[in-house]
């Protein structure tokens, strides 16, 4: 019999974790955080951490509620992660000690990881597996294999987990990008051959509710080129996305140098997701200098500041977190001097949740009333929407299908998607536990 136990992030945007039970195995399917909570709990001034328990995390509904599973944790013969973001990674240092098994990523992923816990001092005993998209993995009665998609961070895998009782689909997240700028396309002929044998697909519906198929990423390359002669004249130039999105970065590396500035990275995130994909040598980021810690970039800044028609500068806080290297630039804690000869870009957009719009919009205003010019949604996501959603459940065909990663109404959304192509579908919440 197939089990699946939803641990996190069904109802909700973050904190991803679900277990598929087949016979006496288990396999937990990510161990993320879920990010403005987790922030809230732990950040302090310049984005170091404070620590917190394991326990308090769990109070603020920051991390997922493993203890769901009880005893079967013992069962757990692998935690296998789909990409490198935080809300599917992050809970990992916390919670992975618990399980006698090991953990199961793309090379990516695992530099990421490796590098969290090299910054945080954390030790864990489980033994790290890297494993190459378009590859597999046997653990006890299942086989783990990772099917190639993209993302907005490199080497992010749909993960099907095969049985003797049918497959699990897990396609948490993903867009169909048939022009990537990093990576190849989706590997669309491992999905078909996946046709009729699926017996659940669990899908993300972040963006179910928005009717368009997700623009590729090299559309953002040339809204970019196209934003050259806009702000050329500009004395300041900053920029905003997130971390770990370096397709992304890479583009914008190439927008700075292309304007003949000096390219600065800023931010404790920026470095840890730049210098992981360096190590593996998916990007080379050696012309651009990346500063981490909070008093050096404080000291960078107030530098730059003096100089600012030179550098070009990319930061950490797209969602006007209020710690960010942006926000405290912003609010004049870091001592940039932003005047309305500036300009900013978000090449980003605001994640729908009540406390990103509400932070956006705090820092929006800081910067109107400087009278800074800012071009925003400089981007396109790395999540289908509901045309993606429509060709990938044509194409595989589930039994039944399980939204998750998203509020109630683009879950909602993603069912009635699943109405009208014909296909079973269930809205379940975390703590359920679903037999197949």
């Amino acid at each position: 019999m197939l089990e699946i136990i939803p641990i996190g992030g069904y109802g909700e945007v973050g904190r991803n974790c679900t277990a598929v039970k087949h016979g006496d195995d288990i396999i937990l399917l990510d161990m993320g955080y879920h990010v403005p909570r987790y922030i809230e709990c732990t950040e302090e001034e310049g984005e170091t951490l404070r620590k917190v328990t394991v326990k308090a995390l769990r109070e603020a509904e920051a991390i997922p509620d493993d203890r769901i599973l009880g005893d079967l944790r013992h069962d757990v013969k692998a935690i296998v992660l789909s990409h490198a973001h935080l809300d599917h990674i992050g809970a990992v240092p916390y919670l992975a000690n618990k399980y006698r098994c090991p953990i199961v990523a793309t090379p990516y992923c695992c530099a990421v990881l490796e590098r969290i816990l090299r910054d945080e001092k954390i030790k864990l005993h489980n033994q790290i597996i890297r494993l190459n998209v378009n590859s597999a993995i046997k653990f006890g009665g299942m086989k783990i294999e990772f099917i190639n998609t993209v993302h907005s961070t490199p080497q992010t895998a749909m993960i099907a987990v095969h049985t003797a009782d049918g497959v699990i689909l897990y396609t948490n997240d993903f867009k169909f990008d048939n022009f990537p700028t990093l990576g190849k396309r989706t590997n669309y002929d491992a999905l078909r051959r996946l046709k009729g044998k699926i017996k659940v697909l669990i899908g993300d519906a972040l963006y179910a509710g928005t009717e368009q198929k997700t623009p590729s990423e090299s559309v953002v390359r040339e809204m970019l080129k196209d934003l050259e002669f806009d702000v050329a004249e500009k004395r300041g130039i900053v920029a905003t996305t997130f971390s770990s999105h370096i397709a992304r970065l890479k583009s914008l590396m190439k927008f700075g140098f292309d304007l003949g500035r000096r390219v600065v990275f800023l931010g404790r995130s920026l470095f840890r997701y730049c210098v992981a994909a360096q190590e593996i040598g998916l990007v080379d980021f050696r012309e651009v200098k990346i500063v981490r810690y909070a008093d050096k970039i404080k000291k960078e800044i107030k530098r730059i500041g003096k100089k600012k028609e030179k550098y070009f500068l990319v930061v950490t806080g797209n969602q006007g977190e209020p710690k960010s290297v942006l926000r405290r630039m912003a609010e004049d804690k870091l001592k940039y001097g932003f005047s309305d000869e500036d300009c900013i870009i978000f090449s980003c957009r605001t994640i729908p949740t009540e406390l990103n719009r509400k932070q956006r919009k705090e820092l929006e205003n800081e910067l109107k009333l400087k009278g800074i010019q800012y071009f925003k949604d400089v981007h396109v996501s790395g999540h289908g929407a509901k045309e993606d959603l429509r060709e990938l459940l044509m194409m595989t065909v589930p039994e039944l299908v399980l939204p998750s990663h998203a509020d109630k109404e683009n879950s909602k959304a993603l069912s009635e998607l699943c109405d009208e192509v014909g296909i079973k579908s269930r809205i379940v919440q975390n703590g359920e536990w679903i037999k197949i």
